[in-house]
């Protein structure tokens, strides 16, 4: 049995040129393996976005944690008074809120 490989090899002979179907068929061989080249080359190049991004997005992830705990930390100085006006505990909710879908698929 001839590879396709072999088969494109002999397309290009002169010879075989005369065939037109032959011919034909190697063109549009060489052209599906072009695109999927091209389509192999577009999806490695998604797959290194959403790497990148995931990454970006996980260090966004542990930096709010981070900022939290401060605001945490930071707020229990705070007099119960300046806590309730200036809603020390919906600010800490909120934070939690975003941090629980981050962290959700």
């Amino acid at each position: 049995m001839m590879t396709v490989d072999k088969a494109l090899a002999m397309a290009d002979k002169p010879c075989v040129r005369a065939n037109s179907d032959i011919y034909v068929l190697a063109a549009e061989v060489r052209r599906l393996r072009s695109e999927i080249d091209s389509a192999r080359e577009d999806l490695q190049s998604f797959v290194d976005d959403r790497n990148h991004w995931k990454t970006k997005a996980e260090a966004a992830k542990v930096a709010l944690k981070e900022a939290r705990e401060l605001v945490d930390d930071w707020g229990a100085y705070a007099p119960a008074y300046m806590q309730e006006k200036h809603d020390l505990e919906g600010d800490l909710s909120r934070l939690d809120a975003v941090i629980s879908k981050m962290e959700t698929p």
